[in-house]
């Protein structure tokens, strides 16, 4: 008996421990706007919280919902899918993903009004007789046979994650990265800690109040450490969106060939030029040819580059990738940077800078809004217009803030977005 208290001690102390430092976590992974992660962060010290004080008497009559009658294990899954889907999306998630968590939904439709059923003496005798002889509530055939599925949920959605982990390695032809490793150990570690926790719950011989708290130990430490692992390896939101995802050699040398095709259409262009035109300077003395660059030294990125001036036909060149870029809908992404549109194109970002602040005589933030503004306007001025709310259109065109994008609008147009659609919207009907 002595032995079953220190094991009960152990646990409870390993618990509630496991549950402060979640709710750290929780913190910080909000601030790193991982939100499904800190949600699930969030839950799982409620709830481990609310059974550890139901052990000990404290509070029963809360912490009894979250510590015995409402379990949720039933959305840890959808939201780890929906975490590693983030992470790997340059893209926001639609609100279709919302559906993951129907299934919850159902499950508490179901058994929250049988709970509600119960008194408070019924509720607590429930309770009682779980704790004293390890005898389940018994609710309605298809609770329990819910429940028992419920068991494998979090492990089904652990194998999805991971199965799409590997799809969209292949889908990118990216390299294994010690980010995706760690990713990929995680929840292979995930799978065989869950196996082992229902082994254990039918085959280790503890009294059953007992073996459900120890249950909750491997959890406990492997959502910590997922939580730390993911504050060391992910300092960006998603991992589609860093720029240093591959060595700096291939970077310089992927940069320099895609460099080297934009200077040698130039100096062909040029050669033409001079055909028709011999009174002009040679090409070697109008333009750097794609010889020099590539015997340059291997030195850094910046060193390379920064010294270099483009000339106006490499400007343009580089003008039209940009622009495919932006044709493909890159300017909706409400954080695009100039390393990530650098990194789209493969080329370095002053290049980048150079050719947005000489070509088109403005700066990064204003070229990348002169796109948003026109697909906006674009859409207000379609008959489809009135079925959705401005704001919709402009975060879902790269806005995220209403003060912005109506500053931005007024200034583009003169109007404001209210004004703009209602006189787009009179066309629609006149015409």
């Amino acid at each position: 008996m002595d032995e079953l208290i220190s094991i009960e001690i152990i646990a409870c102390t390993l618990l509630s421990l496991g549950a402060v430092q979640a709710s750290f976590f929780a913190i910080a992974t909000l601030r790193q706007r991982q939100y499904y992660l800190a949600l699930w962060l969030v839950l799982f010290t409620v709830e481990i919280s609310s059974k550890v004080l139901l052990n000990f008497g404290i509070w029963p009559s809360i912490s009894q919902w979250f510590g015995f009658w409402i379990t949720f294990d039933v959305v840890y899954g959808p939201l780890l899918f929906l975490w590693v889907l983030r992470l790997t999306s340059k893209q926001g998630l639609s609100r279709w993903h919302i559906l993951h968590f129907v299934p919850a939904m159902l499950f508490w439709c179901l058994l929250l009004p049988q709970v509600w059923d119960f008194d408070a003496n019924e509720k607590a005798q429930a309770i009682s007789d779980f704790a004293n002889h390890g005898q389940w509530v018994s609710f309605t055939p298809e609770v329990m046979h819910l429940q028992s599925l419920m068991l494998w949920y979090p492990t089904l959605y652990t194998l999805l994650a991971l199965a799409y982990l590997f799809y969209w390695q292949a889908k990118k032809q990216t390299q294994p990265s010690l980010r995706l490793g760690w990713l990929k150990c995680m929840l292979g570690l995930h799978v065989l800690m869950w196996c082992a926790v229902i082994f254990g719950l039918v085959y280790i011989p503890l009294p059953p109040v007992l073996l459900y708290m120890v249950s909750y130990l491997p959890t406990v430490f492997w959502i910590n450490l997922v939580a730390y692992l993911s504050l060391i390896f992910l300092k960006q939101l998603a991992i589609g969106h860093d720029t240093r995802s591959q060595s700096a050699s291939h970077v310089s040398l992927t940069q320099s060939h895609n460099l080297a095709e934009i200077t040698t259409r130039d100096a062909s262009t040029a050669a033409q030029d001079l055909d028709s035109h011999p009174s002009q300077s040679t090409l070697s003395e109008s333009q750097p040819v794609v010889g020099e660059i590539l015997r340059r030294p291997m030195k850094t990125q910046q060193e390379k580059y920064q010294h270099n001036k483009l000339s106006r036909q490499q400007q343009s060149s580089i003008a039209e990738l940009i622009e495919q870029q932006m044709a493909a809908g890159l300017f909706r992404q409400s954080r695009l940077t100039l390393p990530q549109l650098a990194k789209e194109v493969d080329l370095p970002s002053h290049y980048i800078s150079q050719v947005i602040n000489d070509y088109y005589q403005c700066n990064f933030f204003d070229y990348v809004n002169r796109h948003r503004l026109a697909a906006i306007k674009k859409q207000l001025q379609s008959h489809q217009a009135g079925q959705i709310t401005i704001l919709e259109i402009a975060i879902a065109n790269g806005f995220n803030s209403k003060s912005t994008f109506n500053t931005a609008f007024k200034k583009d147009t003169g109007l404001t977005p209210s004004q703009f659609r209602k006189q787009a919207l009179a066309k629609v009907v006149m015409s």
